[in-house]
């Protein structure tokens, strides 16, 4: 099966810091949001009657923007490049040829982000990039679910 999607991200968070020079507390707020696109491959592996393994692989990317500030000084903001490429594993119960109830757990995956400043909409040469490679079974990784099929190539009778 192949697919393909749209996504959007967004995370926020305010926290404080001690400055070193004077000993006060300042907030500081970040913020970040990413569209992207997806598209994503699934096999299918009978292993009895109507129940088949199922790994998924799906692969994304997109551009974004991040902002910093604090209370005092004017905001920072980046620009943002983020990929990702994850394959996970699952099983696949078809109730019927067009509906089937799934299951999934853990992942290996491959993050790649590029932030790079962008001062008064002038683009510095300060980028900050980060790769991670993993595997991960934490529990954000666990799903289940109802699939509708429109067109179903894997044979259920």
């Amino acid at each position: 099966m192949v697919g393909a999607g749209i996504g959007f991200e967004y995370q926020g968070s305010k926290y404080f810091n001690v400055n070193p020079v004077s000993g006060a507390t300042e907030p500081v707020k970040r913020s970040r949001n990413v569209a992207s696109l997806n598209v994503f491959f699934e096999k299918y592996v009978p292993l009895k009657d109507k129940f088949y393994f199922n790994a998924a692989l799906s692969i994304s990317g997109g551009f974004g923007a991040a902002k910093y500030s604090t209370s005092g000084t004017d905001d920072l903001r980046n620009s943002i490049f983020a990929a990702r490429a994850n394959l996970s594993p699952g099983f696949t119960y078809f109730i019927s040829n067009k509906w089937a109830i799934t299951s999934g757990f853990g992942q290996i995956f491959y993050n790649y982000t590029s932030e790079r400043l962008d001062q008064d909409g002038v683009q510095e040469d300060l980028k900050n990039k980060t790769n991670q490679l993993g595997l991960s079974f934490q529990l954000n990784t666990f799903s289940i679910g109802v699939q509708y099929f429109l067109r179903n190539q894997v044979s259920t009778d």
